[in-house]
Parts: structure tokens; C-alpha cells; sequence
């Protein structure tokens, strides 16, 4: 509200209008190992984070980042990650809307070593792979098909440009995580 006198700003004071706030809340997961330790984690991080709003509810955007031996274990487990957060959001004291759940994680650097297992030698090959210009090539045709589809207005330039950047990390990343799961398992 701002209050004026003779035709000068005399007091500026900030009044909240909105009956709903939005947030975006990045959560670094770099020093946790197990899903039950960063499920506290964020639990303590939303709490402080949403509490800003108020007693009005929260249209929460959660990004899980950092380089964290869980990433695989997020990425092939996203959707029951996304349950287990809703379900968390239930137990704070304010009303907490999940909009979206990012993983932006990444695998934390690995010491270079020959692993003689077949999921060491699939991994090897996997990332062998990845680095293969051929492989770029076939992305690259294939978004270029994609874009022939898309329709008008779909804002095609930044949905490719968004996959070109992505793609190809998720990929490698997702065969990774299955070989790796496959192989914990088997042991």
C-alpha cells in the first residue's frame, strides 16, 4: 500500500494479495546415501522453506539436486519418490501441494577401474557409447523428425534444444541404473 502526501510517496508498506503461493525449493542431496535419511532431509527443508507462506497453502515445485549415490535409485524410482513426498507433505502443518518433482541428480565421479563383470563390461560399453558420435547422429535425426510433428506454436525450437541437452544423459544414466540394480541384485 503506498500512502501519499501532497503528491509524494510517503510510506510504501507491502501487503500479501495472494491466496496461494508458489515455490520453487531446491534440495541438495549430495551427502545423502540412503532414501530414508534425505526423506528427513526434505522434510526439514520444505518445513522451513514453505513456512514463509504463511498460514496459505503451497504449490511446491521440488528439485532434488546434487551428486549423490541415490541417483539411480531416484531416477528409476521417481514415481513412488513422488508418493512418498506427497505422503510427507501431509504430516507438515501447512497445506503443501507437490506440483512437479525434479531429479537433477547426477552420480557422484567414480574412481576409472576395469570392473570384469558383465554389468561392469555393459557399463563400460554403455559409456563407450554415449561418447560415440554415430549415437549423436542418430539423436539428431530423430529430433529433427520430432520436429516435423510438432505443431505450431509448441514452442518447437525449446523443446528441441531442451532434449538435445537432455536426452542422451538420461539415457546413459537410465541403462546405467538398470545394469547397476540388475547386478545388486544378482549379488
Amino acid at each position: 500500500m503506498v500512502t501519499a502526501e501532497d503528491g509524494l510517496v510517503a510510506s510504501v508498506e507491502h501487503r500479501a494479495l495472494d491466496e496461494v503461493r508458489w515455490a520453487v525449493v531446491t534440495v541438495d542431496v549430495t551427502s545423502h546415501v540412503h532414501l530414508d535419511d534425505m526423506v528427513d532431509a526434505l522434510r526439514d527443508q520444505l518445513r522451513n522453506s514453505c513456512s514463509e507462506a504463511g498460514d496459505r497453502p503451497v504449490a511446491l515445485r521440488l528439485v532434488v539436486a546434487g551428486k549423490t549415490a541415490l541417483h539411480n535409485e531416484l531416477l528409476l524410482k521417481r514415481v513412488a519418490m513422488g508418493q512418498e513426498i506427497e505422503a510427507l507433505l501431509t504430516t507438515l502443518n501447512q497445506e503443501i501441494w507437490l506440483e512437479k518433482l525434479v531429479v537433477a541428480t547426477a552420480l557422484p565421479p567414480a574412481p576409472e577401474m576395469v570392473d570384469p563383470t558383465v554389468a561392469g563390461r555393459l557399463d563400460a560399453e554403455i559409456r563407450r557409447l554415449s561418447a560415440d558420435g554415430r549415437v549423436a547422429a542418430k539423436l539428431e535425426e530423430k529430433l529433427a523428425e520430432i520436429r516435423t510433428r510438432l505443431p505450431a506454436g509448441a514452442y518447437a525450437e525449446d523443446f528441441i534444444e531442451r532434449m538435445r541437452a537432455e536426452i542422451s544423459g538420461r539415457v546413459t544414466d537410465v541403462a546405467r541404473g538398470l545394469i547397476n540394480e540388475a547386478d545388486y541384485a544378482a549379488n
